[in-house]
């Protein structure tokens, strides 16, 4: 059995102090030498409290988003393998050794792990199933034994060589408080090294129990979509018109205007696409109902449609942002030259 590597595992906080502290305790007890771990957590907090991390990094609360905190726990990191996870995670005590095995083949650059829900609600539940965040348990149900090659990474639960990272010039802050930083530096990662997805190595995370609550987060990864389309370098224009063309609400448009056109009523025509709607994404995701229990397969439908509504809100409103400069001056490759100063 080839020795276990030493790994800096990153937190990115701001002030929920329960919820890190569950985490941390989780840590705790994961079946992974200690000595071999450097927790890092970076918490934008006008009140600090070490939470009792290897290293505790203090950033302003200035709204700058988390890609800012976690290139800071990047650059405070001392070895060469780091784990990304979230401060509202229980990790499964064989997370860590299942999240580094995959790197005993030199090739891979990064790897990810699989994301089930913590005890929660029926509503809760229908996000893991519909793949948020994480890939959730359909990514775990199409895996099955794993690990695979993916492109989907996200720092809810993964892990990536450090000089891989800092290469690719660390999280862009283009996004600023909308996130999608992860996928967009992973996306950059995928492109040019290999990555697997593990699903044995198990994070468990805290799911959003209320409609607003979810309508606000996907809301957020709209404006985020869009954000991430302008730091493309290429067909930026043409990748804009595809994002806001396979949109639910323009397709729902061409539909129904269709309808209408030969002649069918607005109320049938609407009713009759709901119904095909949640028939469809019944089917689509039916493997939840063994697992999950008939009540979180009957409101699946429910809160995708819930998501894909406010998902389409938050494109239209990216757009204006783009429209508007909030994108610009932000430079991608800042991180190298921080880091080139922090070392010096």
């Amino acid at each position: 059995m080839p020795e276990l590597p030493h790994v800096s595992v990153l937190i990115s906080t701001m002030d929920r102090r329960e919820l890190l502290r569950q985490a941390i305790a989780s840590l705790g007890r994961l079946d992974y030498p200690r000595d071999k771990i450097e927790l890092i957590v970076v918490e934008e907090t006008s009140s600090p409290e070490d939470p009792g991390a290897d290293r505790y990094i203090v950033l302003p609360k200035e709204g700058r988003g988390f890609a800012w905190s976690r290139n800071a726990a990047l650059r405070a990191a001392s070895h060469s393998l780091v784990a990304f996870t979230d401060d509202d995670v229980i990790v499964d005590p064989n997370w860590l050794r299942e999240l580094v095995n995959p790197f005993q083949d030199s090739e891979i650059a990064a790897v990810a792990g699989a994301v089930l829900a913590q005890p929660s609600g029926v509503l809760g539940k229908t996000e893991i199933v519909l793949g948020f965040p994480g890939g959730g348990l359909r990514r775990v149900v199409r895996a099955g034994d794993g690990p695979a090659p993916t492109r989907g990474l996200s720092t809810v639960n993964a892990a990536a060589r450090r000089e891989v990272l800092t290469e690719l010039g660390g999280f862009s802050e283009s996004t600023g408080i909308y996130g999608g930083e992860d996928s967009e530096l992973f996306g950059r990662l995928t492109e040019r090294y290999p990555a697997v997805f593990n699903p044995r190595a198990l994070v468990y995370h805290r799911a959003r129990d209320s409609m607003r609550g979810i309508a606000r987060w996907f809301y957020r990864r709209g404006i985020s979509a869009i954000a991430l389309l302008h730091l493309a370098r290429t067909h930026r224009f043409r990748r804009a018109l595809r994002e806001l063309g396979i949109s639910l609400s323009v397709r729902l448009a061409v539909v129904t205007a269709l309808l209408v056109a030969v002649g069918a009523p607005v109320p049938m025509t609407l009713s009759i696409l709901a119904a095909i709607y949640y028939f469809v994404t019944l089917v689509r995701y039916r493997f939840a109902w063994r697992r999950m229990g008939l009540s979180v397969l009957l409101l699946t439908p429910i809160t995708k449609l819930l998501m894909d509504a406010a998902f389409d809100v938050g494109r239209y409103r990216g757009v204006l942002l783009w429209l508007s400069g909030a994108f610009d001056n932000k430079d991608p490759r800042r991180f190298d030259r921080e880091r080139g100063a922090s070392r010096s």
